[in-house]
């Protein structure tokens, strides 16, 4: 119950509320991925109250407090920070980041975090400058998204969120409205903000 009230107490511009909430409910979670999400959720509501160093700090922590570094929970981390660096206009920190949560998983077979991964070095490698680079991995972004049925996108959307800023930012307009458009029907179906 504290996790969709952490939700709407956002959904409602009261962050500073949304953020004990989600603490008091992370207080109560063992599950590590579960935790991770509620971590993520932390590090979403401090950035957004403009406490960077605290959210990039509370990422980190959580990384370096799991068992093993090559996990799904570590990979969800690790794009966590991806997202985290563009807070901080850091687009190197952003694609180290991006790429060690891809290379995980895809080893793990984790088509919706790698789907996310790409989409973040996507937008890291276009701000970086490399061209190049960002259209592979938009490219690959695209091939993931598409290929992820709704139930599985509906997890990660994510995705096409970063992907489609990604993609205009690339001048891929197209790419952008179709991967933006599907986002916002998911999170109108399943009541996400």
């Amino acid at each position: 119950l504290l996790v969709p009230l952490a939700g709407a107490l956002a959904a409602t511009g009261r962050l500073e509320r949304a953020l004990e909430t989600l603490v008091e409910a992370l207080a109560l979670v063992a599950l590590p991925d579960l935790r991770v999400r509620l971590i993520a959720a932390c590090a979403a509501c401090e950035n957004l109250l403009g406490r960077h160093a605290a959210a990039h700090a509370r990422l980190l922590a959580a990384l370096e407090a799991l068992e093993d570094p090559r996990s799904a929970a570590a990979a969800a981390l690790h794009a966590e920070l991806a997202a985290d660096a563009l807070y901080d206009s850091d687009f190197e920190a952003m694609r180290r980041w991006a790429a060690r949560a891809a290379e995980t998983a895809r080893r793990l077979e984790d088509r919706g975090l790698e789907a996310l991964a790409t989409a973040l070095l996507c937008f890291a490698e276009y701000n970086r400058g490399d061209a190049e680079a960002a259209e592979a991995a938009g490219d690959r972004a695209a091939a993931l998204i598409d290929a992820l049925p709704d139930d599985q996108l509906m997890l990660r959307l994510d995705a096409p969120y970063y992907f489609g800023f990604a993609a205009y930012f690339c001048e891929r307009y197209d790419l952008a409205i179709q991967h933006l458009r599907r986002g916002i029907n998911l999170s109108r179906a399943i009541g996400q903000g």
